[in-house]
Order: structure tokens, then sequence, then C-alpha cells
């Protein structure tokens, strides 16, 4: 199969194989600070624009999110390449090293805003995309609401890719913890405990971890002093819970 330079698919042509995803997680100057889901572990510690082996949409990828404005202190590329009758997704993360850029949110915005990027996906899957907020919860939080919105589509995208018929989004207030919780729930396969186990944390036996973007949100919510948690069990679905405790707006 002819391709072109640095081993991307040419124009027309298509893979026989099924897509394999990775995610490669920048630092702010590019350097790359992790890899899942079968990238090179080589790139780790080296600048992503110069790693071996990288496709130049890769590289390209890699050098718009260093060179563009920080407007968010998570960015995101997704690039596709092939190698050989192989085809890769590509998800490459920067993650900027400084603190939260706390604002009031409306969480009622927050949510619906997020969602509405996917609903004509949930119409096309035939899935029953649902959202629920309990009629305590503050109408605003203080929070940094680009990460926030990036955590949570990421979880309801991950819902949508599992789902057999429905995704729901449940915002709820904790009162005794005075915080905001949100759960996204699917009515997909579930998982066995043993891919649980090392959804956020990688595997010792071989260096990673299972939930590729979901360590990266998981880090969101720490940095907010919150926590990710996730319930699933084979053949009842999976509930990922997110819990983000309230803080004055000096903090």
């Amino acid at each position: 199969m002819p391709k072109n330079d640095g081993g991307e698919l040419a124009k027309g042509e298509t893979a026989s194989h099924p897509i394999a995803s990775w995610l490669i997680v920048l630092r702010a100057d590019g350097v790359v600070d992790s890899v899942e889901g079968g990238a090179p572990t080589v790139w780790v510690g080296q600048a992503l624009v110069d790693a071996m082996g990288a496709a130049p949409r890769v590289r390209r990828a890699a050098a718009e999110l260093v060179d563009a404005p920080p407007t968010s202190n998570v960015r995101r590329r997704v690039v596709r390449f092939g190698v050989g009758r192989k085809k890769v997704e590509v998800e490459v993360l920067l993650v900027e090293a400084v603190p939260l850029r706390r604002a009031r949110t409306r969480v009622d915005e927050l949510v619906m805003r997020t969602l509405d990027l996917f609903a004509s996906q949930a119409r096309s899957s035939n899935i029953d995309l649902t959202i629920d907020q309990a009629p305590d919860v503050p109408p605003v939080i203080v929070v940094d609401v680009e990460k926030i919105a990036w955590a949570l589509s990421t979880l309801v995208a991950n819902g949508l890719r599992y789902a057999s018929a429905h995704v729901g989004v449940h915002v709820r207030w904790d009162g005794p913890t005075n915080g905001l919780t949100i759960e996204v729930t699917d009515d997909g396969p579930g998982m066995a405990d043993h891919m649980v186990e090392w959804l956020f944390e990688r595997n010792p036996t071989n260096g990673q971890a299972a939930g590729l973007a979901l360590v990266v949100v998981r880090d969101v919510i720490a940095a907010h002093r919150g926590t990710l948690a996730v319930a699933s069990r084979p053949g009842r679905g999976t509930t990922f819970t997110l819990r983000i405790p309230r803080v004055d707006e000096k903090e």
C-alpha cells in the first residue's frame, strides 16, 4: 500500500485494521510526560516535535499546542496517521503546570454547555443522553471552568463510547462534605475488578494504565482538591463519580 512521508496514509486510502488509540501527555515545554495505549515509551522525556518515529501530523500537533495561547490549562489535538495497514488515532494533551484559574461558574451552564457538544452524537448512536440536577445544588461554584468542562466531556464521551442505550449525568450537592458531586453513568458492558484497579494508576508490571485520558481527568479533579471514583461490574455498566469541594474565591 503506498504511503506518503512519515507513515501517514495517502489521500483516499483506508486502513483495513481497527483503529488503535494512543494518548500522549505533554508538559508545557512540549516534553512527553507519559504515553498510553501503545504509543512508544521511548518518547517519554523527549520533546515530541523531535521524537524519533513520530509522524509529521503528530509533530505538528505538538508544535501547535506548545505555541498556542494559554487560554486553558488543558489543551488537546487529535490526529490520525497510518503505519503500514494500521491506522492510529492519537490524542495529544498539553497540561500546563500552573495554578488553577478559578472563577465563579454557573453549574447549570457548565453542565449544559458541555453536554450540548454530545447531543448530536448521542442521537446518531441511538443513545439516550439525560441530565438531572438536584434542586439544592448551589447555582454558582468557584472552579477552573475550562478544566472541569474538559473532564466532564471526557467522562461523557467515554460513556457514549461503551453505552448500549443510555448515558446519564446526575448533578448533586453533598451537604455533609459541602461539595459538588457529578455522576456519569452508562449501561455498557462494565469492567472486571482487575481493569478498574488500573484505570487511574500505572500497573507496575507493564508501566501502563488502562484509562488513557482518565488519568488526566483524575489529575484535574485532584487539582481542585476533589476525587474521581469508579464503580463497575461486568454486564452492569459503569459509573464515574467526581466530587469537587466548595472553596472560596480567595483560595
